[in-house]
């Protein structure tokens, strides 16, 4: 992504300036910006020193990069008054070791050369047992509750290499929250604003010896690498305790049981083996990790705006709902969830569909499904866009009718090709088919309802007649929609085997009391 110099303007108090956001591509000059340095003491087409203050000019508005307080909100915009911006690197990546672990980087912390890694529990198990860490194998070494992020502290490269002794935190990716010490419940999984340096500080030790180590000064750049991934085995110390990270050893029963999980906590001494190693995310994971965070976060707020609007819970104040992020989160997820397209060479395709997969398998292990859901329910309280303004005001109600079809469009998007998540719709049938009576979601539903049919075979054995005749009713509202056709012809075929049953039911529904031949595709297939 570029930052780039856009063509429209939301300053309601600078009407010649420009707004500035982020582009894909780079073509044209909207995306180049010349430097200029801000003190006398530095001449044009010197170089640039670190923590230099600068003036940046886009190319093609010839306007400064400007920091604005617009409406009252902070914003950045191309604007003929300047703003001073200083130049303070990172990372460099001509200089980073490839395989060594350097700051920000995501990874997962194995206990050892063991298939056990540092993870939180599932969305399911509730937020108390998520505010714990444990050590755990098996499927969680390939899901986003498994990732964390090192962030270095009081260095001035964050994106340098990680040395032994170097102190950092560790955040976790889709919940953003990090691991601390608490004074009463030992090692806990704490919200940032609870999670300060001195309780969040933990280094990297290659032995429990104890060493005294002379002060070193930060060294300048990049740093020489230390910790390699997969290779490197590493004790973890919280710095102000010098408590080591440990496990809790299970007890007679639970080690009967064959219990996965060992609970993760801080002890003055430890065991032998708490070394950790450390093995790196793959991009794509981390990314989706990431989004995880973003759009679960902005959809529960949006959860909780809706049930302050009416209940036990209602706002005496008017709330304010996040629509334009909500519209354009859904908008964005859609379109990340995209099936490839057809024309690309079989080999390719199948990549992109094993990605699209885990994509969806990560996104739903995190509750995503669950979430999307929930939704759905607060929205279905209200029967019409008038009816929601009554509650959330007139501009509310003219998204209202665009969310909720998004919404199905989503969940359409998170299951579809995905015979483990379409499974999960299988005992909701009824409730499925029982919102197709809402007009202004019938055409996301008509999705849903198509992925699961074609991906869960089972359901087809549980189609009732008013699930027929609910589907059938939509040709009279809707015409010849293709979608609910869609539908109809997934109801007659399994696995290239006609359902009897349910072609009976059709030919029924819609042709009452006459006696048919049909003569169809699907009969020359299964007669022959």
């Amino acid at each position: 992504m570029y930052l780039s110099c856009l063509t429209t303007s939301r300053s309601l108090t600078d009407k010649l300036s420009f707004d500035v956001g982020l582009q894909e591509d780079c073509v044209g000059e909207a995306c180049w910006w010349t430097i200029h340095p801000a003190s006398k003491q530095r001449s044009e087409g010197e170089k640039v020193r670190v923590g230099d203050d600068l003036i940046l000019v886009s190319v093609s508005s010839e306007r400064y990069l400007h920091l604005s307080y617009a409406s009252g909100d902070l914003m950045v915009d191309a604007s003929f008054m300047q703003t001073l911006w200083n130049m303070n690197p990172v990372c460099s990546g001509c200089e980073l070791a490839e395989g060594f672990l350097a700051g920000g980087q995501v990874l997962r912390l194995f206990h050892g050369h063991m298939d056990e890694c540092l993870a939180i529990s599932m969305p399911d198990d509730g937020d108390d047992k998520r505010s714990t860490a444990h050590y755990e194998g098996g499927a969680v070494c390939s899901q986003a509750r498994s990732l964390w992020r090192l962030e270095p502290l009081r260095i001035s490269w964050s994106g340098s290499h990680m040395k032994c002794g170097q102190s950092f935190r560790v955040r976790h990716i889709t919940t953003g929250r990090y691991l601390c010490l608490d004074e009463e419940k030992g090692l806990m999984v704490l919200d940032p604003e609870r999670a300060n340096t001195k309780l969040s500080a933990f280094s990297f030790r290659v032995s429990k010896e104890k060493v005294e180590q002379a002060r070193k000064r930060d060294v300048e750049g990049m740093g020489i690498p230390e910790i390699k991934y997969g290779e490197s085995m590493c004790f973890v110390q919280h710095v102000s305790t010098s408590l080591w990270l440990t496990y809790a050893s299970l007890d007679a029963k639970a080690a009967r049981l064959g219990t996965m999980k060992r609970k993760a906590i801080l002890h003055q001494e430890g065991h032998m083996d708490d070394a950790l190693s450390v093995a790196r995310s793959q991009t794509e994971e981390s990314q989706a990790a990431r989004m995880i965070f973003n759009t679960t976060g902005l959809f529960r707020q949006f959860i909780k705006g809706l049930d302050s609007l009416q209940g036990k819970n209602k706002s005496p104040v008017p709330v304010s709902l996040p629509l334009d992020g909500v519209v354009l989160s859904l908008q964005d997820l859609i379109f990340y969830f995209r099936p490839p397209e057809d024309e690309l060479e079989h080999e390719e395709k199948q990549t992109k569909l094993r990605s699209l997969r885990n994509r969806q398998n990560l996104f739903q292990e995190e509750g995503m499904i669950t979430i999307v859901l929930e939704c759905i329910d607060r929205l279905n309280v209200y029967n019409t866009a008038a009816h929601f303004s009554e509650f959330a005001g007139e501009e509310a109600a003219e998204s209202w009718k665009e969310i909720v079809n998004l919404l199905y469009e989503l969940l359409a998007s998170l299951i579809r090709g995905n015979r483990s998540n379409c499974a999960l719709f299988c005992d909701n049938l009824d409730w499925l088919v029982s919102k197709l009576d809402r007009l202004e979601a019938s055409s996301g539903i008509l999705e849903v309802l198509h992925c699961v049919l074609i991906e869960s075979p089972e359901v087809l054995n549980i189609i009732q007649e008013n699930h027929i005749k609910s589907i059938i009713s939509l040709l009279d509202k809707h015409g010849r929609n293709h979608k609910v056709l869609d539908v109809l012809r997934s109801l007659c075929v399994c696995n290239g085997v006609a359902v009897r049953s349910n072609q009976n039911l059709i030919t029924e529904n819609l042709f009452p009391g006459r006696d048919l031949l049909l003569q169809t595709n699907i009969v020359n297939y299964v007669t022959r």
